[in-house]
């Protein structure tokens, strides 16, 4: 009896653990590809016209993904954003979570609130505020906004705003 519990037990883990991982695909595909487009980047006061590509992997058999953007003045062909991210459900099913790298070498783990077929939306802590990015996938079209919140203020202040087209 001990024996058939015991199996029971692990086929509902197997599962459940596919399950989740199911989700990992289902929920993010969307952004899988290579996309390219433009942008602004408002950078210690200063505001920057970028051309940008970023590209998005399966990773760990997908059970995650790997985002890779550049973002390159349209004038000065110089890098004014570079980052990398690794987006992941978490082991226990609580969420999905993201670790981003920017090219100034900061970084920093944040949730993905809501996650859902087309949208993304995460924030995190930083000095005297929060960064805030609302993302949507419409169609083969990717629109980015990223906003500094200050702790005394309901008032969100955009800095990043970008679209593009998947290739």
């Amino acid at each position: 009896m001990k024996s058939i519990i015991l199996s029971v037990i692990a086929v509902v883990t197997v599962i459940t653990l596919n399950a989740q991982s199911f989700l990992v695909a289902d929920s993010l595909s969307f952004l899988i590809g290579e996309w390219k487009g433009s942008g602004t980047i408002t950078k210690k006061g200063q505001e920057f016209q970028f051309d940008i590509t970023e590209n998005v992997n399966w990773a760990a058999n997908q059970k995650a993904i790997v985002v890779n953007g550049v973002g390159v003045n349209s004038e000065s062909n110089e890098a004014v954003l570079e980052a990398v991210g690794l987006i992941y459900r978490a082991h226990d099913g609580s969420g999905f979570h993201i670790h981003s790298v920017n090219g100034e070498g900061r970084d920093v783990i944040s949730g993905l609130v809501s996650p859902k077929m087309g949208t993304l939306h995460w924030e995190f802590e930083t000095e005297g505020g929060k960064i805030q990015y609302e993302m949507s996938v419409s169609g083969n079209t990717w629109n980015e906004v990223g906003y500094f919140k200050p702790n005394d203020s309901t008032k969100r202040y955009p800095f990043l705003e970008m679209t593009l087209i998947k290739q």
